[in-house]
């Protein structure tokens, strides 16, 4: 049976053990993990991916100064070691704060494929990621373009049709899907 994991914040002022992310093995505090590659800083938020092995932790640093400017997003893994290994991933930029983190859906790249409809209209397919929006759009002209949306649409099993009953209207027509958040 595989011990259970429990990842939170710590307490207290801000340093090496405040703000901290403490690891948990079974109700017992098994370690700090070093939230920062390069100093002291502690973190804000945090999120973990479970289904790594080890548990990877994501969270945004302290940032204690004067200015409360530019703290960053980091990557802790409990590699076995005393503290983790942390990388950093992204700096705010001058002035600016990272103020949370989350993971969204891996969103499939939306493939599109067209048939032609016995009355001459098409009859497109759009494939991707499941319960995903996307946006079915079509242009008469390459380029300069100028994108129409026709239908936005999603569906359990990730593949949704539309029929563009519009099609025979123009001599040419490109169409392309996108992901639409």
């Amino acid at each position: 049976m595989r011990p259970l994991l429990h990842v939170r914040l710590a307490s207290g002022a801000p340093g090496p053990c405040g703000f901290a992310v403490q690891k948990y093995t079974n109700g017992v505090l098994d370690k700090i993990l070093r939230p920062h590659p390069s100093n002291t800083n502690g973190t804000m938020y945090l999120t973990v991916d479970f289904n790594a092995n080890p548990p990877v932790v994501y969270a945004v640093t302290t940032a204690f100064n004067p200015t409360m400017d530019q703290n960053a997003v980091v990557k802790v893994v409990d590699d076995g070691s005393a503290t983790g290994t942390a990388t950093l991933l992204a700096t705010a930029g001058v002035n600016e704060c990272f103020r949370g983190i989350s993971f969204g859906p891996n969103v499939l790249t939306p493939a599109i494929t067209a048939n032609q409809l016995p009355d001459g209209n098409l009859r497109l397919t759009v494939s991707g990621s499941s319960n995903i929006s996307y946006s079915v759009e079509s242009t008469p002209v390459v380029a300069p373009t100028s994108w129409t949306s026709r239908v936005t649409n999603s569906s359990s099993s990730g593949t949704f049709i539309y029929d563009d009953l519009t099609a025979t209207n123009s001599a040419h027509r490109y169409y392309r899907a996108t992901y639409r958040p």
